[in-house]
């Protein structure tokens, strides 16, 4: 029997574990809240929420890590392979785009615009892959609703235009 693969899948997964994995464990080896954290967000609303800077700080470390660990269990799921349903990388990337919503919304509420712009980049890539992966299942087929109608061909090259006349 030969696996196919979904190549695209494999490198979305990658990316992901690649991108919260580093993060998450340079927040955790951090040991603590960062200076530059609490000077960038001691003038917001942020500092009277219950745990203050620290929360938000620790808040970022665990959903970073939850995604990396949500990366690593679609791998080892083998959610690449053509047959296997994507759920875990499909809530990932769910989850990413609540994420980088969250880190924009930061970035705009401590006045770093190059931190709200780069979430914004973050979230269009997101949903990008979100989409790619939904085509790659045919959940997406192009039409309202998602589904395709019972006499539409998948091969649009075999229909001729309509202005093309049979001789």
């Amino acid at each position: 029997m030969k696996l196919k693969i979904r190549g695209k899948t494999i490198a979305i997964q990658l990316m992901l574990l690649s991108i919260f994995g580093f993060e998450a464990s340079e927040k955790w080896l951090a040991g603590g809240t960062p200076q530059w954290f609490t000077k960038e967000f001691a003038e917001t609303w942020l500092v009277h929420l219950p745990g203050g800077l620290d929360f938000s700080w620790y808040l970022i470390a665990v959903l970073e890590s939850v995604l990396a660990v949500s990366a690593l269990i679609s791998i080892l799921r083998a959610e690449f392979l053509v047959h296997r349903d994507q759920i875990v990388l499909r809530s990932a990337l769910l989850i990413s785009l609540g994420f980088y919503v969250m880190l924009g919304f930061g970035g705009r509420l401590s006045g770093n615009h190059d931190i709200a712009a780069h979430s914004f980049q973050y979230f269009t890539g997101t949903l990008l892959s979100l989409f790619m992966i939904e085509r790659s299942e045919g959940r997406y087929t192009g039409r309202p609703g998602g589904q395709r109608g019972k006499n539409q061909k998948r091969d649009s090259q075999n229909h001729q235009p309509r202005f093309a006349k049979n001789r």
